[in-house]
């Protein structure tokens, strides 16, 4: 059987018809008659269909997205890709600080920045921490010029020593105190997780005991009205001398935690502590403020 081509409407047909099939149905659609069915079929003429190859593109492409989107950060780990060497921190070793006196104190916080730092505590953490250490001396008094005098914890144990203000009396590493000036400062020794402390006094040549709070004044005995006090920022107390006929000149050591006037009346400021120092006949006496 063979095929051939109709001069008319152009499309194959089996050569076993005598006339085109597709135009005879044609014509006996256009009289309206029921066109006579027939085997055979047209042969379309058409060109190669690109749909379907994009369309398959356009899937794996969806596919693709799709699976980096759910597996991309496996498939990268298996990759290799996005990795990166560790590069180990240079440790930075800082020199041991020196007090004035030619004393190390490696332990010693600056003034009003008391801190363990070897432990990792900061200033706020050190003032909570339970003051339950045992400390071989609470509170005395020292000389500028005397020999340190060596603090220890009962228990022997390691700790860091600081001062609340160098600049009165500083401590090494081993809980050496010295003395730099006059004035009356906390040491502490902390092993992270509690503190003990000292109240330590330095007093000049020639000056009164500050840790009692009098002054030999010749024949009279002057004596401070109050030596530690506490009080809220804003509130206010007022300082007196008595034992003694001589004139008082009142100062306060750090204006900016508390003031003072010429007549003694203590004014809290801010949060901190200083010391508030009553001069009679050239001695000195301190009371301690503690602004909360």
């Amino acid at each position: 059987m063979a095929m051939k081509r109709c001069p008319v409407c152009g499309e194959k047909y089996s050569d076993t018809y005598k006339y085109c099939p597709f135009c005879e149905e044609e014509e006996a659609l256009r009289s309206g008659n029921a066109p006579r069915r027939r085997s055979g079929h047209r042969v379309a003429q058409s060109g190669p269909n690109l749909l379907s190859p994009i369309l398959i593109i356009l899937i794996l492409l969806m596919v693709c997205a799709l699976a980096y989107l759910l597996f991309g950060d496996s498939i990268s780990a298996k990759l290799g890709f996005g990795k990166t060497e560790n590069i180990p921190a240079a440790s930075i070793s800082e020199p041991a600080a020196s007090s004035s006196s030619g004393a190390t104190s490696s332990g010693a916080a600056s003034s009003g920045e008391v801190g363990d730092q070897n432990s990792g505590v900061s200033s706020e953490e050190l003032v909570a921490l339970p003051d339950t250490l045992t400390m071989s001396s609470k509170d005395f008094t020292m000389k500028v010029g005397d020999s340190p005098v060596k603090l220890t914890v009962s228990d022997g144990g390691s700790y860091t020593w600081s001062s609340d203000d160098d600049g009165i009396a500083s401590v090494s590493a081993d809980g050496s105190v010295t003395a730099i000036s006059a004035g009356t400062v906390t040491i502490t020794a902390s092993n992270g997780t509690e503190k003990g402390t000292c109240i330590v006094r330095v007093k000049g040549t020639g000056t009164a005991n500050t840790g009692t709070g009098t002054a030999n004044t010749g024949t009279t005995n002057a004596t401070l009205s109050k030596t530690d006090v506490s009080l809220k920022a804003g509130e206010s107390f007022t300082l007196s001398v008595s034992g003694t006929t001589a004139s008082v000149s009142f100062a306060a050591e750090n204006t900016s935690i508390a003031t003072v006037t010429e007549g003694g009346k203590v004014t809290g400021v801010a949060s901190g502590k200083t010391n508030i120092t009553a001069t009679v006949d050239g001695k000195t006496l301190t009371c301690i403020v503690r602004v909360k």
